[in-house]
């Protein structure tokens, strides 16, 4: 079968969520290497992995210091993230995403907030960071080291800021809700069994802060995706969800005196390329 762009692009943000989460590496790896193995039933051989891989996840998150470990995307050595996704500026928006909801303590090289591009040799994988449209992109009044990438008069701080949609603002966005939210900025991290293996599922819980992240990694919506977990995630209630980054409708979550979450269902349709970041709070009996 011949390999798309679409799948190189969907291949590469699985690998962005693999290098991201280096501790929970196993979780991960498993939503790539079962791809075409159906949801398990609860006991199964699969559900046993995801419960062995958390209970490491938490061991590790003990042991190691918080903020020790500080996930990224790209650095100066590597292709910038926009042009290993073959420009696809929709990817770039759920990869920043995904790092930004992930543990640990985040770095953006500079100008992949931008979506600036650049590829090997590595002189062109640093150039001037792109301020303005102006001459050396408001980098310097002299000469700068390498030439400007081709995308500087669109790619730069000027126009995004005043674009609301634009991936700047975007980053933004992201950055302030995890630093106002505590379970997204420093709260444990808990993997989730998807019924669709295009889509990646995780909780992040601190204290009675809860929130759920679905990312469908796919390039076409994904319908019916229902999340399932290990016991005693949560305390057993009815939660109200609320969407933090999208405003999407969100249907509310029940969970059992077990404390798993059983083939939750949390919207008919899960849109392309996108994540819900979903805070739960415990309904008032």
């Amino acid at each position: 079968m011949k390999e798309t762009r679409a799948d190189t692009a969907q291949a590469l943000l699985y690998a962005i969520v693999l290098h991201v989460l280096l501790f929970a590496l196993a979780i991960l790896g498993m939503w790539w290497t079962r791809a075409s193995a159906p949801l398990s039933a609860a006991g199964s051989p699969i559900e046993a992995e995801l419960v062995d891989a958390n209970a490491l996840s938490a061991r590790m998150q003990r042991a190691m210091p918080a903020n020790r470990w500080s996930p990224f995307q790209r650095n100066h050595d590597q292709t910038r993230t926009v042009t290993a996704l073959g420009g696809d500026l929709r990817a770039a928006r759920l990869s920043a995403e995904l790092l930004l909801t992930l543990p640990g303590l985040p770095f953006v090289y500079y100008g992949e907030e931008l979506g600036m591009t650049g590829d090997k040799p590595d002189p062109r994988l640093r150039t001037p960071m792109h301020w303005t449209a102006g001459r050396a992109a408001g980098f310097t009044t002299g000469a700068a080291w390498e030439p400007l990438q081709p995308d500087s008069a669109s790619a730069n701080v000027s126009v995004q800021s005043a674009d609301p949609g634009s991936l700047l603002n975007h980053y933004r966005r992201l950055i302030h809700l995890r630093a106002s939210n505590r379970a997204l900025g420093a709260g444990d991290f808990l993997a989730l069994q998807s019924s669709d293996p295009a889509v990646a599922a995780y909780l992040r819980r601190d204290g009675s802060r809860a929130v759920l992240v679905v990312a469908n990694l796919a390039t076409t919506a994904r319908t019916g995706v229902a999340i399932s977990s290990g016991d005693g995630i949560l305390g057993a209630a009815r939660y109200t969800t609320r969407d933090l980054l999208g405003g999407a409708t969100i249907a509310p979550l029940d969970v059992g005196a077990d404390g798993g979450l059983r083939a939750f269902t949390p919207v008919a349709s899960l849109d392309a390329r996108r994540t819900y970041v979903i805070e739960l709070t415990r309904a008032p009996r």
